[in-house]
């Protein structure tokens, strides 16, 4: 098999596994580049789809095509930025957190839970204004979010935070 002919393609409940290889192959980027049969892909359909999602389709029946999906070069960053946000999330490093998610909005500049993410941690970091903006946008750019009273919440604490700087 040759790596030439292979194509980064994004998989539901998985980072990447390669397909197109010598035909209609594919590959799981984490067992070492081990083949994979049609049956081991619905399988793993199976764990991640919620059970009724699919209506009255079986998940052996649906087009796999579908889930299959060339990933382009920024949807590959965007993917890995936030494994990255996750790691740092879980071991409390606010400043590499902060690193990855600037990245993730150059990258992914309509992510806007981003935006209310950075905001949310630079509230924590005591970058009022900061935190105030990104909030004000995220408030803006979504409306209809369903944590928009949480939002509006910490706008007015951020907004006396501000007023107290000066």
């Amino acid at each position: 098999m040759s790596a030439s002919h292979c194509t980064a393609c994004r998989f539901p409940g998985t980072s990447w596994c390669a397909c197109g290889c010598a035909g209609r192959c594919w590959c799981w980027t984490f067992s070492g580049g081990t083949p994979l049969a049609e049956t081991d892909l619905r399988e793993r359909l199976r764990r991640v789809i919620p059970q009724g999602a699919t209506g009255q389709v079986p998940v052996e029946e649906l087009p796999l095509d579908q889930f299959l999906e060339p990933a382009g070069k920024r949807q590959i960053l965007a993917r890995l930025l936030r494994n990255l946000k996750g790691i740092y999330r879980e071991s409390d490093k606010p400043q590499r957190l902060l690193e990855v998610l600037n990245r993730m909005l150059v990258v992914a500049p309509d992510a806007h839970g981003e935006l209310r993410d950075r905001g949310l941690l630079y509230q924590r970091l005591e970058c009022y204004r900061a935190a105030l903006r990104d909030l004000q946008d995220y408030a803006a750019l979504e409306p209809d979010a369903p944590d928009f009273d949480d939002v509006r919440a910490k706008l007015v604490e951020l907004g006396a935070q501000c007023a107290r700087l000066n």
